[in-house]
C-alpha cells in the first residue's frame, strides 16, 4: 500500500509477506486478496485517509473491491475482456459490449474512450470506461464512485504506474532485493528498513530536481571520505575531471 502525498513523494504505509502455498503449512497459506483485504483494514482502523484505492485485474473482481466498498473506500480497477457484465438488460461479456460502442476521441487522454453505468455481478453496480488505443487495443476500467467524471477516472487508473515504479527505485536504490535471510523477522525488518530509507532520501535532496538516485550517489561519496577532503588533481587529468576550487 502506498500513500501518494505530492508528485514529489511517495510513501509506503503498509506491506505484507507472501509465501507460495508449496512453502508453508496448508494452514497457514493466505492468498494475496486476502492480505490486500487485511491491509485495507489495518489503514482505516488507523485513521489513513486515501481519495481512492488502484489496483490491476487481479485485485478488481472478489473480495478486495467488496470489503473495500464495506470500510467505505473508492476503488478503481480494470477488467478482463472475458468479465460478464449486464446492461439495457442484456448479458454478455466485457468485450462483446465494447465492440457496440460508439468512442470519442478524448483530446486530453489520447484515446477514444466511452463511459456507461452497468451491473457486474462480482460487483455490482459499476461504472464502465471502454478505452481504445491508437494500435486498436481496448483497455475497461471500473469504479465503484457511480458518479466519476471519465477523464478523473482515467488519470487515477493511470496513476498507478507511479506506485509500481517503487518496487523497482526500491530494488536499485535502497536494497529490497539484497536481503539473505531465511526467516520472516528478518524479512520484516528487511523491508520496513528499505521503505523508510525510500523515504528518508528524497527529504534529503538539496534541489527539488534531484533524483533519489542522485541523493543515494552524494550520501555514499560524503560517507566513504569520512571528511576528509578529496586528492588533488593529477596534472595529467584533462580540465574536466579535475576539482573546481573557489576563491
Amino acid at each position: 500500500m502506498v500513500r501518494r502525498l505530492t508528485r514529489r513523494w511517495r510513501i509506503p504505509v503498509a506491506f505484507r509477506l507472501w509465501r507460495p502455498k508449496r512453502t508453508c503449512a496448508p494452514w497457514r497459506y493466505q492468498k494475496k486478496t486476502k492480505l490486500v483485504v487485511a491491509m485495507l483494514r489495518e489503514l482505516v482502523a488507523a485513521g489513513c485517509p486515501a481519495a481512492y484505492l488502484v489496483g490491476d485485474t487481479a485485485y478488481t473482481g472478489g473480495c478486495v473491491s467488496k470489503a473495500a466498498g464495506r470500510l467505505g473506500l473508492t476503488w478503481v480497477g480494470t477488467l478482463a475482456p472475458r468479465t460478464t457484465v449486464v446492461y439495457r438488460g442484456q448479458r454478455q461479456a466485457v468485450r462483446a459490449l465494447a465492440g457496440q460502442l460508439k468512442l470519442k476521441w478524448r483530446p486530453k487522454l489520447g484515446v477514444r474512450a466511452g463511459a456507461l453505468r452497468v451491473y457486474a455481478p462480482a460487483l455490482g453496480q459499476v461504472r464502465l470506461v471502454v478505452l481504445k488505443h491508437a494500435h486498436g487495443h481496448f483497455e475497461y476500467l471500473v469504479t465503484n464512485a457511480l458518479a466519476t467524471e471519465l477523464t478523473t477516472l482515467v488519470q487515477r487508473q493511470r496513476s498507478r504506474w507511479r506506485i509500481e515504479t517503487i518496487v523497482r527505485d526500491t530494488k536499485q536504490l535502497t536494497g529490497l532485493a539484497a536481503c539473505q535471510c531465511w526467516v520472516d523477522p528478518a524479512w520484516v525488518r528487511q523491508v520496513a528498513l528499505v521503505f523508510l530509507t525510500f523515504v528518508v532520501l528524497p527529504m534529503l535532496r538539496r534541489d527539488p530536481r534531484d533524483t533519489v538516485g542522485a541523493v543515494k550517489a552524494r550520501w555514499q561519496g560524503e560517507v566513504l571520505r569520512d571528511g576528509q577532503p578529496p586528492p588533488q588533481s593529477l596534472r595529467a587529468a584533462p580540465p574536466e575531471f579535475r576539482h573546481q576550487r573557489t576563491a
